[in-house]
Parts: structure tokens; sequence; C-alpha cells
């Protein structure tokens, strides 16, 4: 697949050369197509009905991305993920019921069935080439501990910086960066939620109310 590109901007293609991607999908036909598009674009390609064949495959070396269905067959994918998680493997899920995919795993960019080659060329360019403090789930054992709210808000302005400049490189090089946009927009309504409540706690006179004294 040849990606149409704004004009005086490159396409790289093909775009995952030298990759090697997983894909956790239960549905033939979708798997078929899924590979299909990831080999033409240079990726070579494991893929799996379920979950413990999908947990067989996210140990392969050297893997660099995961496209994941949140159910495979009447099995929840949420093992796979945490695999992928454990290796840092960052991972993007593609299900027909996207609404109910974000709570467990915030960090991983969400496509909602059916979509275009475009856009899941672009959500998977975006996990490969973004930094893993921004993708992955499982914090750092700095991350972990308790920091002050200020720090959580910075640590969020940066991460949301880092992002921008990520898609504004990737656009420029001709990748449909729709996907990973809504996800900027979910985190940067997280971050401001958290802002305007720390503001909220930081204006309020927070007392513990005394007894009168004796006399």
């Amino acid at each position: 697949m040849r990606l149409a590109a704004p004009e005086g901007h490159l396409v790289i293609h093909p775009a995952f050369l030298g990759e090697r991607l997983l894909i956790a999908e239960d549905e033939p036909l979708i798997t078929i197509e899924l590979e299909r598009l990831l080999e033409q674009e240079g990726a070579t390609v494991f893929s799996a009905p379920c979950v413990s064949k999908a947990l067989h495959l996210a140990d392969v070396p050297a893997l660099s991305a995961g496209i994941i269905d949140i159910r495979l067959g009447a099995e929840k994918a949420d093992p796979v993920c945490e695999a992928l998680d454990r290796r840092q493997v960052p991972f993007i899920l593609y299900t027909g019921n996207p609404e109910t995919a974000q709570d467990r795993w915030p960090t991983a960019p969400i496509i909602g069935k059916p979509a275009s080659a475009a856009a899941i060329v672009g959500a998977i360019k975006y996990i490969i080439s973004a930094d893993r403090r921004d993708i992955l789930f499982s914090p750092s054992q700095d991350e972990a501990k308790v920091i002050p709210a200020e720090r959580h808000l910075l640590d969020g302005e940066q991460r949301i910086l880092r992002i921008k400049c990520l898609l504004t490189r990737l656009e420029g090089r001709g990748f449909d960066m729709s996907v990973a946009h809504k996800f900027l927009a979910t985190i940067t309504e997280s971050l401001d939620l958290m802002r305007r409540h720390h503001t909220l706690m930081a204006s309020q006179n927070w007392r513990v109310p005394t007894g009168r004294a004796k006399d």
C-alpha cells in the first residue's frame, strides 16, 4: 500500500521494513486483510486466533508491536496485553467495541472496526516510533512512587509535547495520524481534568477544626 501524502511531503515506503508484528484476531477474514496490508509494508507478521497461541507468539524475539482485538473468541485478550507490556512491546487495540477498551489499557491507541488501511498503518507507525514512556502501561519504579501533583502535571505536559512533535513529524512524512490524534485528545482532556482538580484543591482552606480551649 502506498499512502497519499500532501504535496511536497515524502511517504516512506514500505512503512514497516524489518519490523515484526503480532496480530491477535479471531476473525479469519480480518486477519488475512491485516496480514496482507502489513506484509505489503515490509513487516514480518505473526498471527494468532486465540489467547494461548497469542501468548506463545508474544515471546517472539525482537517483536516490534501488537495489533490486538480485545476479545479472542470467548476470551478477553488482557493476558496478551499484559505479556506484551511486560516485554515493553507497544500495541494498539483493534476492536468493534472501542468504547469498552480505554479503561483497562489507557496508553494503547484504539482503532474501531472497520478502519482504513492508512489509519491502521499510521497507528502502528505511531506506537513503533513513540517514546516508550508515552505508550507503555506499567510504570517504572520511580513512577510507581507517590509523587506530588505538580510533578504529575509537568510530566503530563511534557508527554503531550513529545506526542505532538512526533505527530507533526510523521504527518510530514505522509502518515495518517487520525488515531493518534484521538488518543492525544483523550490524554489532553485527562490532564485538563487533573489540572482543574489540583487548582480547586489548592484554593480550599483545608483546616482541621479545633475545639475550644479549656479554661
